[in-house]
Order: C-alpha cells, then structure tokens, then sequence
C-alpha cells in the first residue's frame, strides 16, 4: 500500500473572528481546532504530518505538542499569507523524498469523520486517480468555490466565489476543501498556479484546471454530508461547530449507558469521562478532564472542572467545583 501524507492548513489569521487569538486555537468542546484534524491524521496512520503555520506560529505549535506530545509532526512556516495553494507548498521541503499520496486538511473544520477521511483516500486509490478533490451540494453555496465537471463526471475546475460568474454562482455543487494527491502530481500543480485572480492569491483549487492540463486524471469525491465540511470563520460558525460536536459527543455517552434528562442543554468537553448508570441533569457543565464514575448524579446546573467522583457519588444542582476529588458515595449539595 502506498504511504500517506497528511498536510493541514493551519497558518490564517481568522479575520472574521475578531479575536486576537489564532483561528485554529480558538476551542470546540474543549480542544482547540487544530487538535481535531491533527487527532484524524494519527488516526489514519499518516507516515508523515506537516502543519502548515503562519499568524501565531508558535502559539498554534506549542498547543499541537501539547495536545500530542508523543507525536511526530512537523511544522512548516508560511510567512506571508499568499492563498492556500502557496500554504501547501511551505510542506514540499517537510516532504522531500515522499512518493505516495498526500491528504490535504483544513485547521479549521473540526467535524469531519474518520470514515470519509478513509473513503476518500480509498477512492482515490481504487480509482487510480492523480488527484481527488471531495464536493458536496448546498442549498445555499454562497462563500464557497463552485465545482465545473465534464460528461464523464470529471472534475474540471473549481471558481471561487469572487471569480464566478452570474451563471456558475448558480452551481450547488461545491468544493469542500479536502483533497488527495499523488505526490508528483501535487508539486507538478502547484509549482504552475500563478494569482490571476479576485484575491490576488494562489488558490489551491487552480490544482485542479492545471492538473487536467497536464493530462492527469482528476475525480471527485462526493460527500452525501455537508455538515463534515463546516469550517470555522466566525463566532457563530464556532458555536455552531460546538453544538453538532456536542450532540454527537452526547450521543455517545447515552448508547455507552449515560442519562442525560436533556441532551440539548448539557455540556462535555472532548475529555470528560463519565461512568454507565449515571444521570446528567438539565444545564450541567463538565469541563476539562473531569471523570464522572459509574452510578453517580449530578444535578441541574452543575459546573465541574477537573473534577473526579467515586462511584454512587452525588453532586447536587449548582454545584460549582474545580480540580476536586469527590470520594465515592460522597454527597455534596
């Protein structure tokens, strides 16, 4: 099986946030952006991990260490902001000597799963394509570049939003920003996309026109789920992405053997554990790397940070405690 590479970009400054922090460090259920695809990477077993940084360098490095101490990762800088096509060329000298396939990942989007990731690299090597680009349908496309296919099904060319006409602003189909490439064929691209264009940049969907150019074989990947590709732009995007993380999260904790009286208005962070035959009441907040044993209750309006309960342990509504250890049985109004 050919290696795989994973490149994420993580170097924008997130404008739209109106934040002095970092996009990608800004958190969703308790991790910083970063950490959800960088966790899908190792999950997939790259060979390699580059993450692209720019605006915060060293900040957005010392939380991937943080999160992943062990990891092997490296880190390529992109000093000026240029567009997404020159991001991804800060990673070819991180990727010197590399021939199998590269995964192209967003720092932003927190959502997408393990099993598309794997479908679309699947794809793109059952299908013996040069390039893989995934496409999704919106009912509203506005903000996103609109995907050009041909009769065969052949992925053309991807016009962004500031470049498209009346007519392709038209188009539903739309690029999701998630890509595999062979190697050769990524550099081969990437080395000819120039910035005639709207923004002035090099946009990494140009790969996609001079890749067919140059003879190569260009498909994409069609995701039945546009919820996966929500990237984080602003504060309502962020909120958003929390809540779709949280309910699956919630999901979880429910079929494992939790009781949440309302799922809707209760709130875990990536790291919280919490024990079979405990009941979560309405408003509850369980943070950091609280661990919840089995058979507890915890009341309505809780807000527990780093706490840890014994079994049978009950802790009454409002309750607020933080870096606590609560012994099993124990009860605390």
């Amino acid at each position: 099986m050919r290696p795989l590479a994973v490149v994420i970009l993580a170097a924008g400054k997130g404008t739209r946030m109106k934040s002095a922090l970092a996009k990608v460090l800004h958190e969703v259920c308790g991790k910083p952006l970063i950490y959800y695809p960088v966790r899908l990477a190792r999950q997939l077993k790259a060979t390699r991990i580059v993450a692209i940084v720019g605006h915060q360098a060293e900040a957005v490095r010392a939380a991937v260490r943080a999160e992943f101490p062990a990891a092997s990762i490296d880190f390529a800088l992109q000093r000026t902001q240029e567009g997404t096509g020159h991001a991804v060329l800060q990673a070819k000298s991180a990727l010197r000597g590399f021939d199998g396939d590269v995964l192209i990942l967003s720092g932003d989007v927190p959502l997408l799963r393990l099993e598309t990731a794997r479908a679309i690299v699947a794809q793109h090597r059952r299908t013996k394509s040069d390039l893989t680009s995934m496409t999704t349908r919106l009912d509203d496309p506005t903000g996103y570049g609109r995907c050009l296919t041909d009769e065969a099904g052949r992925l053309v060319r991807v016009v962004e939003q500031k470049d498209a006409d009346e007519e392709q602003q038209k188009i539903q189909v739309v690029n999701a920003g998630f890509y595999v490439a062979n190697a050769k064929t990524l550099w081969a691209t990437l080395a000819r996309i120039g910035k005639n264009n709207a923004q002035g940049e090099m946009y990494l969907t140009d790969a996609i026109e001079i890749a067919g150019h140059l003879g190569k074989k260009v498909l994409p990947f069609r995701l039945a789920e546009p919820w996966q590709i929500l990237g984080v732009n602003s504060r309502a995007d962020l909120a958003e992405a929390a809540r779709i993380l949280r309910r699956a999260l919630n999901a979880g904790w429910m079929k494992s053997g939790v009781t949440m009286i309302d799922p809707e208005t209760t709130y875990l962070d990536w790291d919280v554990r919490v024990g079979p035959d405990t009941v979560i009441e309405p408003g509850a907040v369980l943070l950091g790397r609280t661990k919840i044993g089995a058979g507890c209750r915890i009341g309505q309006g809780a807000r527990l940070t780093d706490v840890t309960a014994g079994a049978g342990a009950v802790l009454g509504p409002y309750v607020v405690l933080q870096g606590m250890r609560v012994e099993a049985g124990e009860v605390i109004d």
